[in-house]
C-alpha cells in the first residue's frame, strides 16, 4: 500500500476557518465539537469542508473519531460527474449537491452516552459513515442502515474502513448458494470487483479467475486471493481460460462487476450452462443486442441481482443473511487472514485531497485502484 500526497453525524456546516489544531482539541463540557467533512458540491468538485457536533453525545449514542474512510469509487464518482440517477431526482434530496460523500469508515469510540454497555470506550469500530472526521452513531441500529461493527485485533483500520464497500461485492457469494469447489470468474476487478474475489476465495471457490483489461487491477486481485487474472480482450484470452478451467473458457458462475450493461451481456456469454450469473456491479443503463432465447432461456443459466443493500429490506432474511451477520462475517475473514485485504487499499491520501483523489480514480485508472483518506493527516 502506498501514500498520496499532500455514519450521518448529526452535522452543520460552517465557513472554513478553524485550525486543525482546533479541530482536534478536547472540548469542554457543553461545547460543540468542530469537525470536517469531504462534500462533492457540484459536478466534479470536491472540498473538505468544517461543521459541528452536537455538544452532548445521547443516551444509547457513541462518538467515533474516523481514522480511516474508504472511498466507493463507483457510487462517488457516479456523483461526482453528476451521473447518478438520484442527483437530480426530488424523491431523494439527501442526494443534490452539496453532496456528504462516503458510506463506510473505521473510528475508535472517544465517548458513549448513557445506557450503551455493548461498546467501551477505546474501542474500534465500523460504521456506515462519510468522510468525516468524527461521528456521533447509535450503539444499536435505530434504522437498517446504522450498524456498528467491532474491528478484530490486528486489522488495519484502512482495511476495516473498506468493509460496508467490501460487502456488496461479498453478496456475490452469498446471493448464489453453494461456492465450494465452483470455478468463478469475477468481471471487472475496481473495488467491489476485488470484495467479489476475496469473498470467493475465502469461501471455498476455485478457481477464482479475475478479468480486467488493467494490469493493476489484476495484480491487485491476485494479491487477495484470486488463483489467476486474464485480460479478457487478449487473443489468447479463450485459450488460457480453458486450460484453468478443463475444458471451456465458460465458469459456473459469472460476477459481473463492472457496473455497465454491456458487461452484463458478456457475463452470460461466459456463464457454463445450467450456471449462475450474478450481477453485483450497478449496470446503470440499458443493454443492447440481448437475445434471451440463445443467451440465456436456452442455455438454462440463471442471472441473479445482488445488489448489498438487499441486507437491509426484508429479502436478506429470506436469503439467510442479515447486515450484522454479513459485516461480522467479513470483518472475521479479515481477522483469520481468510480473507486477505492485499493492496486494499491501494493508497491513502489527506481528505484535503478529496478532488485530487476523484480525478484520479476517474482519469488515472492504471495507477490507482482503490483509496482511503487517512483523517490523521488534516
Amino acid at each position: 500500500m502506498s501514500t498520496g500526497g499532500e455514519s450521518v453525524a448529526r452535522c452543520l456546516i460552517l465557513d472554513r476557518s478553524a485550525s486543525d489544531q482546533e479541530n482536534h482539541r478536547e472540548r469542554e463540557p457543553g461545547e460543540d465539537m468542530k469537525i470536517t467533512e469531504v462534500r462533492i458540491t457540484e459536478q466534479r468538485r470536491a472540498e473538505l469542508v468544517d461543521g459541528t457536533l452536537d455538544a452532548k453525545v445521547g443516551p444509547g449514542d457513541l462518538l467515533i473519531r474516523t481514522e480511516h474512510s474508504g472511498v466507493s469509487s463507483g457510487t462517488e464518482l457516479a456523483v461526482y460527474t453528476g451521473l447518478h440517477q438520484w442527483i437530480a431526482d426530488p424523491n431523494y434530496p439527501d442526494w443534490a449537491f452539496p453532496f456528504p460523500a462516503g458510506y463506510s469508515a473505521c473510528g475508535v469510540i472517544e465517548e458513549i452516552g448513557d445506557g450503551v454497555s455493548s461498546f467501551s470506550v477505546g474501542q474500534r469500530v465500523v460504521i456506515p459513515g462519510k468522510h468525516r472526521s468524527h461521528a456521533i452513531h447509535p450503539a444499536v441500529a435505530v434504522e437498517p442502515t446504522d450498524g456498528c461493527w467491532l474491528v478484530p485485533d490486528g486489522v488495519p483500520s484502512e482495511v476495516a474502513a473498506f468493509g460496508c464497500i467490501i460487502r456488496y461485492g461479498w453478496g456475490a457469494a452469498a446471493r448464489v448458494g453453494t461456492t465450494m469447489g465452483r470455478s468463478v470468474f469475477v468481471q471487472g476487478l475496481g473495488i467491489v470487483g476485488q470484495g467479489a474475489v476475496r469473498a470467493f476465495a475465502a469461501a471455498g471457490a476455485y478457481p477464482v479467475i479475475g478479468l480486467d483489461p488493467m494490469a493493476n487491477r489484476r495484480d491487485t486481485a491476485l494479491s487477495g486471493g484470486a488463483t489467476a487474472c486474464l485480460d479478457p480482450t487478449d487473443g489468447g484470452f479463450a485459450d488460457t481460460a480453458s486450460k484453468l478451467l478443463g475444458g471451456e473458457p465458460l465458469a459456473d458462475i459469472v460476477a459481473d462487476a463492472s457496473g455497465a450493461p454491456a458487461g452484463v451481456v458478456q457475463a452470460m456469454s461466459l456463464t457454463q450452462e445450467g450456471g449462475q450469473c450474478v450481477i453485483v456491479g450497478s449496470p446503470r443503463g440499458l443493454a443492447d443486442a440481448v437475445n434471451f432465447y440463445p443467451d440465456l432461456h436456452k442455455r438454462c443459466i440463471e442471472v441473479i441481482g445482488a445488489h448489498g443493500d438487499y441486507l437491509w429490506w426484508n429479502l436478506g432474511a429470506r436469503l439467510g443473511w442479515d447486515v450484522d451477520k454479513a459485516m461480522n462475517w467479513i470483518l472475521c475473514q479479515f481477522g483469520t487472514g481468510r480473507m486477505v485485504a492485499g493492496d486494499v487499499p491501494t493508497a491513502t491520501f489527506a481528505p484535503s485531497e478529496a478532488q485530487s483523489v476523484y480525478d484520479m480514480l476517474l482519469n488515472d485508472k492504471d495507477r490507482i485502484v482503490s483509496a482511503a483518506f487517512d483523517w490523521s493527516r488534516d
